[in-house]
């Protein structure tokens, strides 16, 4: 918890999106409590979903044809990553 509350993502996920939802005309204190506690429930149970999938597909996505596979798919992601950012690149440039 405390390495997450010295994220400086999360403070600036703080900082720029609560005061959005804040309404002046209420207390300040129990709008953010409820807002930072919705926030840590969602990401409890995001995170309770990985680990259950993890542990429920770990014989499955351990196998030499997962691995394969996985490396695979993320490899032509990676490549079509680059190729966008290169065609931006080149769009921005006026080619």
């Amino acid at each position: 918890m405390t390495l997450q509350m010295t994220n400086p993502m999360l403070i600036m996920f703080f900082v720029s999106l609560f005061p959005q939802f804040i309404d002046h005309e209420l207390s300040f204190l129990p709008q953010v409590c409820v807002m930072t506690v919705t926030y840590f429930c969602t990401v409890f149970l995001i995170h309770c979903g990985y680990g259950w999938i993890a542990s429920n597909f770990r014989r499955l996505l351990s196998t030499p044809n997962a691995a394969r596979v996985i490396n695979c798919v993320g490899g032509a992601f990676f490549l079509f990553l680059a190729s966008r950012v290169f065609y931006d690149m080149l769009l921005e440039i006026g080619v």
